[in-house]
């Protein structure tokens, strides 16, 4: 199974299609740490960034179904809750500012398409 798919999966595997389900961090570790040791050997820094990537991807694609939902609030939520820890363990967020930082201060929309430290 490549890192992507094990990514991808590791982000949503509790899903049964109600909305807001998907793995908590805790949960995506784990399941990353259980393939590891299956596959009888750990990932290096690169390929976890990888798995964390694929599943923010996950993550982000079902919540942008969910904004077109009217019942699409918890999917958001929840991403909105975890953005930052997701966005780190892609490997994508190492800055001091983050737009996201300011979402979870308690807007209650999403950051825009900018949210890497660059001002929109």
């Amino acid at each position: 199974m490549s890192r992507p798919l094990v990514g991808a999966a590791a982000a949503v595997f509790p899903a049964t299609g109600a909305p807001g389900e998907a793995a908590t961090l805790e949960e995506t570790g784990a399941f990353i740490a259980a393939y590891e040791e299956a596959r009888g050997a750990p990932w290096d820094d690169d390929q976890r960034q990888v798995t964390g990537a694929a599943g923010l991807w996950a993550r982000a694609f079902n919540a942008k179904k969910a904004a077109l939902r009217a019942d699409g609030g918890p999917v958001l939520r929840h991403l909105k809750i975890e953005a930052v820890d997701r966005l780190r363990l892609a490997g994508a967020y190492k800055g001091e500012r983050c737009y996201v930082d300011n979402a979870l201060a308690g807007s209650d929309s999403l950051p825009g398409p900018s949210f890497l430290g660059e001002s929109t």
